[in-house]
């Protein structure tokens, strides 16, 4: 669980005294899928009525950054990272990115604790994460750029945006791929919000093009 709150600043400072220490980079790359399948799997086995579009939607705005990080700040993580100086003194603690990586990290430490156990990790993390679908299906777009780009291409080509990661140092590049064509790209300190950058630029780009074209496909 050390190792679930433990940031990158942290650990750097911490590897003069300790070299086991581990930051919580690997875990939240397990996590992110953990959250993604908790989602589907409850949209799935709770919601008969839903099509595949419309779970595709609700999954990429309940497992967004912004969701992810809202969540992170009800259950006050950010007051249980462990940080280097640096990165306290510059404010980590509130970041979105920082947020919800600790959280997918949180949920990938549970599920590795409970010897994988999936049923006991959505005992703990449905309830946190149902409330989101609810508000969604009521009505209350949560959504972010990542779908509403989604929606759009769904709409206008009746497929999904594709994204391309690539690391250059400690930071994230994101490109966006819409029906084979490169229509955004990001970077950023996380591979989601290198992501939601690149959906906000395919976004208004995609959405520029069509308001041109009348609303039929490009």
């Amino acid at each position: 669980m050390l190792t679930a709150l433990s940031h990158t600043s942290y650990v750097n400072e911490q590897k003069r005294k300790n070299n086991k220490v581990q930051s919580y980079e690997r875990l939240e790359f397990l996590g992110d899928a953990v959250v993604e399948l908790l989602v589907c799997t409850r949209l799935y086995e709770n919601y008969n009525n839903l099509s595949e579009g419309t779970m595709a939607q609700i999954k990429a705005a309940v497992a967004s950054e912004d969701i992810l990080s809202e969540i992170a700040k009800k259950l006050d993580l950010g007051s249980f990272i462990l940080f280097g100086k640096g990165e306290e003194a510059s404010g980590g603690r509130n970041k979105k990115s920082i947020l919800a990586d600790v959280f997918e990290a949180l949920v990938a430490a549970v599920f590795i604790d409970s010897k994988k156990n999936l049923k006991l990790v959505s005992q703990i993390f449905d309830p946190l994460l149902e409330n989101y679908i609810t508000l969604y299906l009521k009505g209350n777009k949560i959504f972010d750029y990542k779908t509403k780009l989604q929606e759009l291409t769904q709409e206008v080509y009746k497929s999904l945006p594709n994204y391309q990661i690539s690391t250059e140092g400690e930071n994230f590049k994101a490109k966006v791929i819409v029906n084979n064509k490169v229509y955004g790209e990001g970077e950023g300190c996380s591979k989601k919000e290198a992501e939601k950058k690149a959906a906000a630029e395919a976004y208004k780009k995609l959405l520029k093009e069509v308001s041109n074209n009348g609303g039929k496909e490009i």
